[in-house]
């Protein structure tokens, strides 16, 4: 139908659509006036079909919708609108259909927000099972779900009863179950940043910093929100220093693991020299140096045959000794203080 009939044809609609507002006991609210242009005119409609579903009354939104595409309105945004007052009805299939066939569409938003409706069918369709591995998930952590106690409701509540029972649990000393229902939450498909920040918050309750301003970046670069990005902002900011200190510990624990697990000679020295270089940055790490200690225990080894007779108390004494020395030497080569250039550590 063109445009020009569309409008004519505008106060009967009008008309039309106030009795069946009255007969659903609804007072129209955004379409009130018939003179003006089809498309301001079906915006209107558009406000009239969300008041409506909001304010209690999805049948009468759906009458609407389903009047104006009868009328010939055709705006894509009406299917929308109407899949989700059969949403509010409990016609999940009928709305779903709707929605399938409007995310073909090559409008971007309609097919995006098409999807995303999709998406939470998806997960309130699977909330009983989510529920279920909810409450075994507490059951092993041995916490009872006080927030989190019925899949029956829209996939807004539900997540934010995920959210509240990530707060309970966390204050009431089971960050690790906490952490837990926010993952599992996460794997099923939730996107709430706030997901996000309890789960940051239950790392750093754990003491993992390091993966929790991970979280938190995370978090602020999904969001366009200003006020999730100057809470991430100031969260970071908070718990940045100790985050880089666990990277450091973490990079540290990775050097000595390696060098620890080398056991052939010719890959010796190249884990001496990590260790070393570890130890000019960090000369107070007791792991470090200890780990140097035993590398340069497997090169005596190989290099001294009567290694094995020298008692342990001058063994130890030997080591100590020699793991000062390797690390001294390279903080003078590279400050080119050594003879002709020497270095215990081999280049």
């Amino acid at each position: 139908m063109d445009l020009l009939k569309l409008e004519a044809q505008q106060p009967e609609f009008l008309a039309a659509a106030e009795q069946l507002a009255a007969q659903h006991g609804w007072e129209l609210q955004q379409l009130r006036a018939a003179e003006q242009p089809v498309s301001a005119f079906e915006y209107a409609l558009l406000e009239e079909a969300i008041a409506s579903r909001e304010g209690d009354q999805p049948l009468f939104s759906l009458a609407l919708m389903e009047l104006a595409l009868a009328k010939g309105y055709r705006s894509p945004w009406l299917q929308d609108n109407r899949a989700r007052a059969l949403v509010a009805l409990d016609r999940q299939k009928e709305a779903s259909a709707i929605w399938q066939q409007l995310a073909c569409s090559a409008d971007a938003a309609l097919k995006a927000a098409a999807l995303g409706m999709l998406d939470q069918l998806k997960l309130e369709a699977q909330q009983p099972e989510f529920l279920a591995a909810a409450e075994q998930l507490a059951a092993q952590h041995r916490w009872e779900l006080q927030q989190l106690r019925t899949a029956e409701q829209p996939v807004s509540a539900f997540e934010h009863a995920l959210l509240e029972e990530a707060i309970a649990s966390r204050e009431g000393d089971q960050p690790l179950f906490s952490l837990a229902l926010m993952e599992l939450a996460l794997a099923k498909g939730y996107r709430s940043p706030w997901l996000q920040d309890n789960r940051a918050r239950a790392l750093v309750a754990l003491d993992r910093q390091e993966e929790a301003c991970v979280a938190w970046r995370l978090m602020a670069s999904v969001s366009g929100s200003v006020e999730i990005q100057t809470m991430a902002a100031e969260l970071l900011a908070h718990h940045e220093l100790e985050a880089e200190q666990q990277r450091r510990q973490r990079k540290q624990q990775k050097q000595i693991d390696r060098a620890l697990a080398t056991h052939s000679y010719a890959d010796l020295e190249s884990a001496i020299r990590d260790l070393v270089d570890a130890l000019i940055v960090d000369p107070d790490h007791t792991p470090l140096r200890q780990a140097l200690i035993k590398v340069l225990e497997k090169r005596r080894q190989f290099e001294d045959p009567c290694w094995k007779k020298l008692s342990s108390l001058l063994q130890a004494e030997e080591l100590m000794l020699e793991a000062s020395e390797v690390v001294l030497s390279e903080i003078m080569y590279r400050f080119g203080m050594t003879p002709a250039g020497c270095r215990s550590v081999a280049q």
